[in-house]
């Protein structure tokens, strides 16, 4: 909300490591923070952080902040999160963050799925349509049940054959 303010502070083992003081306006907001990398050096920084306005399909609007990018490159992006801090706050892909699943060997990410079709049937081996749930759309979920365990096997044997043949 315009003209409120804030702070917050974190703390390792009972000892401040970082501090950030949060002023609103109308169009954007003023980072002011102190971090310590070393724990013995201490840095100032500041910084403006737009915000975007964007109507909902059925009224009111959402708020997002504009990722400012860091040097040269002016990233611009519309993101619900920051990250970071030392020494600016930026959107997860200017700071080179990647989701667990992105790193996920195909076996996990596979069996990850088949969890997520079981759980959303019901969490049983044969399972049986939910109650309230269209037929076709158990009918697909059942059908994508079937690929993915097909998927998790067949990930699952190209990993053990891998780790059983001579390098």
């Amino acid at each position: 909300m315009p003209g409120e303010s804030g702070q917050w502070e974190w703390r390792k083992n009972a000892k401040r490591i970082a501090g950030i003081a949060i002023d609103a306006e109308a169009e954007r907001i003023t980072l002011s923070y102190r971090w310590s990398g070393d724990g013995r050096e201490w840095h100032d920084a500041k910084q403006v952080v737009q915000i975007a306005r964007s109507p909902c399909r059925l009224g009111g609007e959402r708020h997002y902040f504009l990722c400012a990018g860091h040097g040269d490159h002016r990233c611009g992006r519309h993101v619900k999160h920051l990250y970071g801090g030392r020494p600016h706050f930026l959107c997860r892909h200017c700071c080179g963050l990647a989701y667990a699943s992105q790193s996920e060997a195909a076996a996990d990410r596979a069996l990850r799925k088949l969890d997520k079709i079981r759980l959303r049937l019901g969490d049983q081996r044969v399972p049986q349509r939910p109650k309230g749930m269209w037929r076709r759309t158990y009918e697909k979920l059942c059908q994508q049940l079937d690929d993915a365990e097909g998927q998790a096997e067949e990930a699952f044997f190209l990993g053990w054959r891998r780790r059983k043949s001579p390098s």
